[in-house]
């Protein structure tokens, strides 16, 4: 019966990312091709990690029915590990799907003289980021989008990799976990709260109920909106000082000039989770003139 539903949950949530993609194909004006939106290999690994959360969670939450704690904290950290899935899967699909990944050696050298031991893969297809990833010990993994590594110099490259590693560093993902666990919790007692609400004034079925789901969403929306612009910020300047006592502020500003030109320059407004370019730009200076230049 386990299996039964294990391998179902495999299959649903596979076909449902299947479908997704159909969705996101059909609305990129087929400027992709399929295979390059929904990646099977990838997506199964992903249907089998999820599918075993659940049914690990499931069975958690039969054992400790009786505990209203135990049951509150399960949902909370399984939905935080769904929201940080990628950060955990990713390792996986390094060891499992070479093919995807070009390993190089130079670049991981060059770290290891600065006693730094991370594996590094450059992402084949376009793509125009990078990605410290891997919450575990041992599964860090340093991600490079193929883009960046033809058009960018080996300097330049080993700035984006320094920042990345001021991710990891500095336990930025664990930190992510954390305030990921945070919002939630916070969004589960105004849920809590909410519902005490609509039974006690008999709200049930009424167009309050629905006011209150509404206004529970825009909540969490808001809460999570915040934590980004404030701790996420923060987190990318953290990283950006690192990279720049490695590199030098002018080695690091040239890479994020460049950076801004792969991307078509939607760096220069910046978002909720990162500054803008003009920012950062000048607190590397700021960084430099600071600690100074230990590279």
């Amino acid at each position: 019966m386990y299996f039964k539903s294990f391998f179902f949950s495999v299959g649903l949530i596979f076909f449902t990312k299947f479908l997704i993609a159909i969705v996101i194909f059909k609305l990129s004006g087929e400027k992709k091709t399929f295979s390059e939106v929904f990646i099977y290999k990838d997506e199964l690994v992903d249907a089998f990690v999820i599918s075993t959360f659940l049914c690990v969670f499931i069975e958690l939450l039969k054992y400790h029915q009786g505990s209203k704690i135990l049951m509150f904290l399960f949902n909370i950290i399984i939905l935080v590990l769904l929201l940080l899935y990628h950060f955990l899967a990713t390792p996986l699909r390094v060891i499992f799907q070479k093919k995807k990944y070009i390993e190089d050696k130079e670049l991981e050298d060059i770290l290891q003289e600065d006693n730094l031991c991370y594996s590094i893969r450059i992402i084949k297809g376009n793509v125009t980021n990078a990605f410290a990833t891997g919450f575990l010990p041992y599964t860090k993994v340093i991600l490079v989008g193929e883009t960046l590594y033809k058009k960018m110099s080996r300097e330049e490259l080993k700035a984006i990799i320094y920042h990345e590693i001021g991710h990891l560093k500095l336990g930025h993902i664990r930190k992510m976990f954390f305030l990921g666990l945070c919002s939630l919790a916070v969004s589960f007692a105004i849920n809590r709260y909410q519902t005490k609400i609509v039974i006690e004034y008999n709200l049930l079925d009424t167009v309050y109920e629905v006011i209150m789901v509404g206004m529970g969403g825009l909540m969490y929306g808001g809460i999570l909106v915040l934590f980004s612009y404030i701790f996420q910020r923060r987190m990318e300047y953290q990283a950006d000082n690192f990279a720049v006592q490695k590199v030098g502020a002018k080695l690091y500003i040239q890479t994020l000039n460049k950076l801004n030109e792969i991307c078509d320059y939607k760096m220069n407004k910046g978002s909720i989770t990162h500054p803008s370019i003009k920012k950062r730009i000048e607190n590397a200076w700021k960084t430099e003139e600071k600690y100074g230049f230990t590279g």
